[in-house]
C-alpha cells in the first residue's frame, strides 16, 4: 500500500505555482477551488478528492485503523501511563466493528472519566449512562467488561451467588444450557438498562430459573435428560399448573437453544395460552345495589352524583354518555333522554326522573350558560363537557365507578333477557352483549340471587 511519504512531495502547485509540500500536485486551495471527483480505491464510490486521503472516500478512510493508532500515540495520557489496560484493548476490539472517528469518541468519554478520578468499572458505567450522549459509550464498555470478565463491586453479587445456587441444583447434561440461558437474559438486562430502556428484573430471571428447576423434575419423571430430547408432548403434559407464567419461560428458553443449536427444533413454538372467554370483571352484588338505590334516594345526597349512578346502574349509560348528556336530550314531561349510541330515547324511571329534576333546579344557582347537564366549578364559566375523571369522582364517597355500574347492569339483562335484543336497546355489538353470558355463571349468581332460582314452567297439553 503506498504510503503517505509518497504521494506528498516538495515542489509547486500546478495551478497557482505555490512553493511547498503537496499531495497530487496541488495546495489545498486550488484543491478546494477545482472540487475535483475520485473514485474510491476502495469501494469504488464516487466522492470529493481530499488531500491525504489517498483517494479514498470519507467512509473507507475513517475505517482504517491507524487513525486510532495515531491518536492513541499523540495523547499525554497514554504516554504518562495513566490509562489501564484494559483501556487498549477495548480500543483493538472496538476498532474492529466501528468506524475509527466513532471509536475515539467513546475513548474520549472514558479517558476523561479515568483522568477525573473515576476508575472502577461501576462508577464508570454509572456515569456514563448519566452523561448526556453517554448511553451508547456505556453499552458497548458494559460489553466489553461482561466479555471480559472484568470483576465489578455491585449489589448484584448476592443475586449472582442465588442464581448459581439454583442453577447447580440441576441435572449435569441440563446445566451448561441452563448456565448460558441466564448469562443471555442478564446480558441483556444490563445492555437495556444502559440504554434506558424497559428491562427484565431481576424477579422475573429468578422465575426463568424456577421455571427451569421445575421443568427438568419433570424431565427426569418421563426418563428425558437431555434438553435436545424434550418433545411438545412433555411441555403440555408440564403446563398442568401456573400457565400463564410457565409458557413465556418456555418460549424464551427454548428459542434461545434452538438458535444456539442446543436443540435442533424450539417445541415451546406452538404453546399458546388459551385466552379466557367471557366476562371475568367487576360485579356488583344485590345488596349493595340496594344500598345504593337508598343512598341516591335521598335529597341530601348530591344531585350529580345521584344522576351519574342511577344512569349508569339502572340504564346502562357509560362515562361518555354521562358527560354529553345536554339539557336538549332531556324530555321530564315524557320521562325520556337521548343517549349516544342509542337509536331511540331511553325512558327514564321515577328515581332517575326526581335526581334529574333536582339536577335542573340548581342550576340557576350556578349561573351558567353550559348546555351540558353536568356542570362543574371549571366547566360553569364555559360550553364544553365536564371532564373524563368528573363522573368517577362523583361516585368517590360509595366506592364504586360508572363502568362498574354498566357492566352489572349488562350482566344482568344479558343473563335475564335475549343477549340480541340488549344490544340492540343497548346499541352494542352481539358479540359483546354475548361476552357477559358466557363462562359467567358463578358471578351472576353472586351478584344477582334469584336469577335462576324460578322453576321452569309447565306447558299445558
Amino acid at each position: 500500500m503506498t504510503g503517505l511519504s509518497d504521494i506528498r512531495r516538495a515542489g509547486l502547485c500546478t495551478d497557482c505555482g505555490t512553493n511547498g509540500i503537496f499531495a497530487a500536485q496541488r495546495c489545498r486551495r486550488c484543491y478546494t477551488a477545482a472540487d475535483v471527483t475520485i473514485s474510491c480505491s476502495r469501494c469504488g464510490a464516487q466522492s470529493r478528492a481530499t488531500p491525504g486521503r489517498l483517494r479514498l472516500c470519507g467512509d473507507c478512510h475513517d475505517l482504517q485503523p491507524q487513525l486510532l493508532s495515531r491518536w492513541l500515540d499523540n495523547r499525554s495520557s497514554v504516554r504518562n501511563g495513566q490509562l489501564p489496560t484494559w483501556f487498549f484493548t477495548a480500543a483493538t476490539e472496538w476498532v474492529t466493528i466501528s468506524h475509527s472517528k466513532q471509536v475515539i469518541r467513546h475513548l474520549l468519554r472514558v479517558e476523561r472519566l479515568i483522568l477525573a478520578g473515576v476508575c472502577t468499572p461501576d462508577e464508570l458505567l454509572a456515569t456514563l449512562s448519566r452523561e448526556p450522549g453517554g448511553r451508547s459509550t456505556a453499552a458497548i464498555l458494559g460489553d466489553f467488561f461482561t466479555r471480559h470478565g472484568v470483576p465489578t463491586d455491585g449489589p448484584d453479587a448476592a443475586v449472582d451467588a442465588w442464581r448459581q445456587g439454583r442453577l447447580d441444583r440441576l441435572p449435569a447434561r441440563l446445566q451448561p444450557a441452563g448456565q448460558q440461558f441466564v448469562n443471555y437474559l442478564v446480558s441483556q438486562q444490563r445492555r437495556t438498562l444502559l440504554y434506558g430502556g424497559a428491562s427484565l428484573s431481576d424477579k422475573t430471571i429468578a422465575y426463568r430459573i424456577n421455571v427451569l428447576l421445575q421443568l427438568a423434575d419433570h424431565l427426569d419423571t418421563r426418563g428425558v435428560d437431555d434438553w435436545a430430547a424434550v418433545t411438545a408432548e412433555d411441555l403440555e403434559t408440564f403446563l398442568t399448573v401456573n400457565t400463564a407464567q410457565r409458557i413465556p419461560a418456555l418460549r424464551d428458553f427454548f428459542a434461545f437453544t434452538r438458535r444456539r443449536k442446543i436443540t435442533l427444533i424450539n417445541p415451546a413454538a406452538h404453546l399458546r395460552r388459551s385466552q379466557r372467554k367471557g366476562y371475568a370483571g367487576l360485579l356488583i352484588n344485590h345488596t349493595r345495589q340496594r344500598q345504593l338505590l337508598h343512598r341516591w334516594q335521598r335529597d341530601d345526597t348530591d344531585p350529580r352524583e345521584r344522576v351519574v349512578g342511577l344512569l349508569c346502574l339502572i340504564h346502562a349509560a357509560s362515562n361518555e354518555d354521562v358527560r354529553m348528556l345536554s339539557l336538549d336530550d332531556i324530555d321530564l314531561d315524557r320521562a325520556t333522554v337521548r343517549l349516544r349510541n342509542r337509536r331511540h330515547p331511553v325512558p327514564l324511571d321515577p328515581l332517575t326522573v326526581e335526581a334529574i329534576r333536582v339536577c335542573l333546579q340548581q342550576r340557576p344557582t350556578t349561573a351558567t350558560d353550559n348546555r351540558f347537564l353536568l356542570v362543574t366549578h371549571h366547566t360553569r364559566q364555559h360550553n364544553r363537557p365536564c371532564s373524563i375523571g368528573f363522573p368517577v369522582r362523583a361516585l368517590t364517597k360509595v366506592g364504586v365507578t360508572p363502568q362498574a355500574l354498566r357492566q352489572t347492569r349488562l350482566s344482568d339483562l344479558a343473563q335475564r333477557a335475549d343477549p340480541r335484543m340488549m344490544a340492540e336497546a343497548i346499541g352494542i355489538t352481539k358479540e359483546a352483549a354475548a361476552h357477559y353470558i358466557i363462562g359467567n355463571v358463578h358471578r351472576a349468581e353472586d351478584a344477582f340471587p334469584g336469577a335462576g332460582d324460578q322453576p321452569p314452567k309447565e306447558h299445558d297439553e
